[in-house]
């Protein structure tokens, strides 16, 4: 709704200081940013004519010095609906543009406004991943047993991840078999029906005894992948599919295989960013390590407890 001053050079410097704004659509500098055209003025009164006003809203900040030629451009990238920004150049000189410095402009602008809408979307997908991080480690932190803490991961990571489904598998105490511990979205219902793979069987067994991620960007991709027509239990998922999956391995260094298989998906196709996979892989790592720390606890503790319990007592 708003256009914000960033920075300045020449005499509108001042105008950083004062943290100067215009509504969208408001004066020239809104009129390009809300029709994404140029403005081309070779006088001041050609400039306000162009503005509706007979002064510039922030002529006193400028030292009384005022443009006599004038070209704005609206910043504007293929991947956004409106423009990003607006770029001015002014002189005191008037009919001071030639053809040659708006191509000049234009192609500054196109480089400029390119570099700033991937530095704002790179702040953004940072931001994403701490806000993503923070809540899964609030889930890790409140989850008192086992159960609890993997349901909770899965529906985090639904959220997070904006996804429809979302699922994991840990190996059994054989490791010849991924059973499903919690599942979210659509997947739901697997956990009643408490689904299995066999090593290497389908994707989900593949991906733990390849040890390496699977990325399918389209059903057709994903049943190719697994070398089937259809899912091992579709008819359990209320009839959908995904068009987009990413399942990894969860591994940890104290082991050489795989402790089990994270697995998110989309009805979209093509869904899974190279942030979001980055975002999954992080989040992998920490769910491997809590969940591999946790089940050796159990497995102390049983000890434990056996060794107790086969103790005699004196009479």
């Amino acid at each position: 709704t708003e256009l914000v001053i960033q920075a300045a050079a020449g005499y509108q410097k001042p105008l950083v200081e004062r943290k100067v704004k215009y509504k969208w659509g408001e004066g020239v500098t809104g009129r390009i940013a809300a029709s994404g055209k140029p403005v081309v003025a070779k006088s001041l009164e050609e400039l306000r004519a162009i503005g509706g006003t007979k002064s510039g809203a922030y002529d006193e900040y400028q030292g009384g010095v005022q443009p006599q030629s004038f070209y704005g451009l609206p910043l504007v990238v293929s991947q956004a609906p409106q423009a990003i920004g607006v770029l001015k150049v002014e002189s005191t000189r008037q009919r001071f543009f030639t053809n040659e410095d708006v191509l000049l402009i234009g192609m500054m602008a196109n480089v400029i406004a390119t570099v700033v809408y991937n530095a704002q979307q790179m702040e953004r997908r940072l931001s994403d991943f701490s806000v993503g991080l923070a809540g899964l480690s609030g889930v890790l932190a409140g989850s008192h047993d086992m159960p609890t803490l993997m349901a909770n991961i899965v529906e985090k990571i639904k959220d997070v991840l904006h996804v429809d489904a979302a699922s994991l598998y840990l190996a059994d105490d054989g490791g010849t078999e991924l059973v499903i511990q919690a599942a979210a979205g659509y997947q739901k219902p697997l956990v009643e029906r408490k689904v299995k793979y066999k090593w290497g069987e389908g994707v989900t067994g593949r991906i733990a005894a390849n040890l390496t991620p699977v990325e399918a960007k389209s059903l057709e991709e994903l049943r190719a992948i697994g070398g089937t027509k259809r899912g091992a239990y579709d008819e359990y998922q209320g009839g959908v599919q995904p068009q987009s999956f990413y399942g990894l391995p969860l591994v940890v260094s104290q082991t050489t295989r795989a402790i089990g298989v994270l697995k998110v998906e989309s009805t979209k196709q093509r869904f899974f960013t190279n942030e979001d996979v980055l975002l999954i892989g992080m989040m992998a790592n920490v769910i491997a390590t809590v969940i591999y720390n946790a089940r050796q606890s159990e497995k102390h503790l049983g000890s434990i407890l056996r060794h107790l319990g086969s103790l005699s007592v004196p009479v």
